[in-house]
């Protein structure tokens, strides 16, 4: 009876360090100390350190990309990126973005927010990833927000502890609101008429 509990507490031991780190990255910036600040562009503000309402989120490519940090005018997100999804199951878009509360210019991950992980990866492969800042509801519709530069590490597998990313710091600034297909168009049709007046 003794063996049988001493074998499955053994074996629930093995179990809990193999399966301990499958490609996984902590989402992390207070214990690398990388703070992110507001842009030039923020008047006052510029360099101040961010804190809320700001979002800090993950994104991620399997595939080379190639993106500088955000800057004035240029707050686009690279298309190529795939958003990081929380742990334990990356491939679930119902788990939500993994993301966390900027605080003092810092953010770190809590609970399933902590820890990314991906399924699918294996070996010592390289992972791109960019971490993204925003002040509204998502990237996209946010006022002001920025994005790191690509980034690339491999993930922590095996019974190796989750590392923390490594990205550069980054400053978020002013989102300029990306002109419609119908606004270029309506721009082109009065440069058109203002050319024909010139004629005329």
């Amino acid at each position: 009876m003794k063996k049988t509990i001493v074998m499955a507490v053994l074996g629930l031991a093995a179990g809990v360090a193999t399966t301990f780190g499958q490609g996984e990255v902590t989402f992390d910036s207070y214990v690398s100390s990388i703070a992110t600040t507001y842009g030039s562009d923020q008047g006052v503000n510029a360099g101040a350190l961010l804190g809320s309402p700001f979002t800090a989120s993950l994104v991620y490519s399997l595939s080379s990309v190639s993106d500088p940090a955000s800057s004035v005018g240029n707050t686009t997100l690279n298309g190529s990126f795939s958003p990081a999804y929380q742990f334990p199951d990356a491939t679930s878009s119902g788990n939500g973005l993994i993301t966390a509360s900027y605080s003092g210019g810092y953010f770190t991950g809590a609970g399933n927010n902590a820890t990314f992980r991906l399924p699918t990866y294996s070996g010592a492969s390289l992972v791109y990833f960019e971490v993204i800042a925003y002040n509204g509801a998502s990237y996209g519709a946010s006022s002001i927000r920025g994005h790191s530069a690509v980034f690339s590490m491999p993930l922590a597998t095996g019974a190796n502890a989750p590392v923390d990313v490594a990205f550069a710091p980054f400053s978020v600034f002013t989102a300029v609101p990306e002109p419609t297909t119908m606004a270029l168009g309506g721009l082109g049709l009065a440069a058109l008429l203002v050319a024909r007046r010139k004629k005329a």
